[in-house]
């Protein structure tokens, strides 16, 4: 049909392959016909799927998930149950129901790792259960994670991760998993117990992690010949870590609960990481000659009666490497004033310190919230134990600044003995970082200076910037009296003052 214009209209016939033909409706929308679009017949072999099944498995390995690994069935019949045969077994976020039935059918000879992580499942509550109304998230019974554990271990996988958030009952029983060189379990805090199988041996366990309550933890360590990393984050029972092995090399622990005990028999140990919260009394043992690295944590923040030195009070106590490595580890110690009625006697302080310092150190850290108070007799009281004085090299005193500052007193509990003199054989430099340029800090520099035979350096960080005041010219008077030594001074903010060094 030929239009006015002498443009001609093609029939509207058959559409192209790939295009639907338009119709108008009365309200002017327009729709698609529903032909469909032609496919070729002749797509050629599927390469893919002739590959041989060792690389289809390490297709379906790389996709680090069971579930979708399963999926692939529906791909061709080549696909399908092949994933029966990975040897690497991931599950995440399979119901749990559905988990003990899928480990029923595989069929792989030689399962490397077995990993199953069970979803946290929100579930409605029980109106009368209140406890739930806080909580509402699945509780798994004891008897049923024990069926599920049992069928994992027929797999005989070489690495096993389980994870599960609650389960209810008595305790859960661990299976024998024999070829088994890495097992890590997971639990809430407030699951049952897992309980390892008895009377028999570990021989292949190289890596054993544990995150949940467990029984029977001083027994399954013996159990095991050839361990050689153990991680523990556990409730301790009856307020003990009690680790005893010949061949343990790297330890990580962090208890939930309060420790009153900790006893370390590793005689090739060489990695020690310990976080840990005293439980009243602390009594601590470790016997670990040939070890390299150290990272060591206690908290007192939270004991009611923590160990102090007059008002003094004993907040935290660290070991902690170097930084650069042909170093030795440095001692950190954390202290704070406080207004206790009863305060805790001296010896108690100084004791407790004592049961820390079975790690060789070079250095002395010390962290002290003053709040205007003397801190010299602290120093000077905890550089006086002999395992200090005469290992450290370096002292570093950092005084935080506080908005509350009060005067102290004359007979103030800040200082409860007399400073005495101590030969400072090692230490060679010492830094004070937040001076105020109170009468005590001078009198606690003096003292360094008169104790210390071998001092090379003192490194003095200003609290305020404005460095004329009249107190400053104290310590320049000072600093010039020991000319031997390399006198430093900064601002707060970092900037270079003065440096005096004959």
């Amino acid at each position: 049909m030929e239009l006015r214009s002498g443009r001609r209209l093609r029939s509207s016939g058959t559409a192209p392959i790939g295009f639907a033909s338009a119709m108008e409706l009365r309200s002017g929308r327009r729709i698609c016909s529903s032909q469909q679009v032609r496919i070729p017949e002749d797509l050629g072999p599927d390469r893919i799927s002739a590959l041989p099944d060792d690389l289809l498995l390490i297709i379906l390995a790389r996709l680090r998930s069971i579930v979708t690994a399963a999926r692939t069935g529906i791909l061709s019949r080549r696909w399908r149950n092949l994933w029966t045969l990975l040897s690497t077994l991931i599950f995440h976020n399979v119901k749990y129901s559905s988990l003990e039935p899928v480990l029923a059918r595989l069929v792989s000879p030689a399962v490397s790792l077995l990993e199953i992580h069970i979803p946290i499942t929100r579930r409605q509550p029980d109106r009368w259960d209140w406890w739930e109304h806080m909580s509402p998230v699945e509780v798994y019974m004891d008897a049923g994670v024990t069926s599920l554990l049992r069928a994992a271990a027929r797999l005989e996988p070489e690495e096993l991760v389980f994870t599960i958030d609650k389960v209810k009952g008595s305790h859960v029983d661990v299976p024998y998993f024999r070829r088994a060189a890495s097992i890590v379990l997971k639990a809430n805090t407030f699951s049952a117990p897992f309980h390892m199988p008895p009377g028999v041996e570990f021989v292949a366990l190289d890596t054993l992690s544990l995150s949940c309550s467990i029984t029977g933890l001083d027994d399954l360590i013996s159990r095991c010949p050839r361990l050689r990393v153990l991680r523990l984050k556990v409730p301790t029972k009856n307020y003990l870590v009690m680790v005893h092995s010949t061949s343990l090399q790297q330890l990580f622990v962090n208890t939930r609960d309060g420790t009153s005990r900790v006893d370390i028999d590793a005689p090739v140990l060489r990695r020690l990481s310990m976080s840990l919260r005293p439980y009243r009394q602390l009594d601590i043992s470790v016997m670990a000659p040939m070890m390299e690295t150290i990272s060591w944590y206690c908290s007192y923040c939270y004991v009611r009666l923590a160990p102090g030195f007059g008002s003094w009070r004993l907040n935290e106590l660290r070991i902690q490497m170097a930084q650069r490595q042909e170093e030795l580890p440095s001692l950190h110690i954390d202290a704070s004033m406080c207004s206790l009625s009863d305060p805790p006697q001296v010896a108690d302080f100084r004791k407790e310190i004592e049961k820390h310092l079975f790690a060789a150190f070079s250095s002395l850290e010390l962290h002290l919230i003053t709040c205007g108070h003397d801190y010299g007799s602290l120093v000077f009281h905890l550089i006086g134990m002999h395992q200090i004085h005469r290992a450290m090299r370096r002292l570093n005193v950092i005084i935080p600044e506080i908005n509350e500052k009060k005067e102290c007193p004359t007979n103030c509990l800040c200082r409860p003995t007399k400073v005495q003199t101590i030969l400072l054989i090692a230490l060679e430099e010492i830094q004070i970082d937040g001076f105020e340029g109170d009468g005590h800090e001078f009198d606690f520099l003096e003292l360094v200076f008169k104790s210390a035979p071998m001092l090379k350096r003192v490194t003095v960080k200003l609290s305020h910037d404005d460095h004329q005041e009249p107190k400053y010219a104290r310590l320049y008077g000072l600093f010039r009296a020991y000319t031997s030594v390399e006198c430093c001074v900064y601002l707060s903010t970092g900037e270079y003052m003065a440096c005096i060094y004959d």
